[in-house]
């Protein structure tokens, strides 16, 4: 694969291949794959696989230049929530998890939550703060519900 969008690192590379994948597929299961540009339940444009940067309502997409727009945005979010949280020192599954959420809520608000506040302290409970982070416009979203519950199992998980 090109990364002509200016990936300095693959995925991969950032987190370990076990935790890439859990996160490619735990995206891929709470974002989908739309190849065109809609708006979001709070009325965010977005495309691919939950791509916002540069998103703009009319625009297509190849399955190609999704894999590629998600890729880069992947490896950039591990790479800003690796900055802030040394991700080589965290088990494969708080990787994926860490990533995950921030692919969601943004590097800065990752960054500066009790969740990474506790994944960097290595406090065993850090995955329960994932639980907070339900709501969209201040309601409670279902759908952020169901995907904190999954990102939460993966942070719980030992076998990655």
């Amino acid at each position: 694969m090109q990364y002509s969008q200016g990936i300095k690192r693959p995925l991969s590379m950032i987190v370990g291949l076990a935790a890439a994948t859990a996160i490619t597929a735990g995206l891929h299961l709470s974002e989908g794959d739309v190849r065109r540009t809609y708006l979001d339940s709070v009325g965010i444009p977005t495309n691919c696989m939950g791509n916002t940067h540069g998103a703009r309502l009319g625009q297509t997409f190849t399955k190609a230049e999704c894999a590629e727009i998600d890729e880069k945005n992947m490896a950039d979010t591990a790479a800003g929530v690796d900055a802030c949280t040394p991700l080589g020192e965290l088990p494969a599954g708080r990787r994926a998890a860490a990533v995950m959420f921030a692919f969601n809520v943004g590097v800065p608000a990752y960054c500066g939550s009790g969740f990474a506040r506790r994944l960097r302290a290595r406090d065993p409970g850090a995955c329960a703060e994932l639980d907070k982070w339900i709501y969209a416009d201040g309601r409670a979203v279902p759908g952020l519900a169901a995907r904190r519950k999954r990102e939460r199992a993966i942070c719980e998980r030992t076998d990655l």
